[in-house]
């Protein structure tokens, strides 16, 4: 048995995590004001901009998904406005 020769290791410049991390000794406000920005850095790969489908909608059936949405919305809080009435009810005329 052998010894196994180790590898040499070779950055190739992918960023695997950001260390660029607010209140440690390295941080760099000006770099992570450029990456919010969406700015290019060498050795960086350039991300494609994701299509979201909201984008692929047109006008009348984005209407109508924020229609459903605000119905929904409304009766999540009538369910809350009633609850909130009953508990009320309760309070002045059983427990007291």
């Amino acid at each position: 048995m052998g010894k196994k020769k180790k590898e040499k290791f070779e950055d190739d410049g992918r960023q695997i995590a950001n260390m660029n991390i607010e209140g440690m000794p390295w941080y760099d406000k000006d770099r992570a004001m450029r990456e919010g920005m969406g700015g290019d850095f060498a050795g960086t790969p350039k991300r494609e901009k994701k299509k979201s489908p909201l984008d692929e909608l047109t006008r009348k059936e984005r209407w109508v998904l924020y229609r459903s949405v605000m119905a929904a919305c409304m009766v999540i809080g009538l369910i809350f406005a009633g609850a909130a009435f009953l508990f009320i009810l309760f309070c002045v005329y059983v427990w007291l």
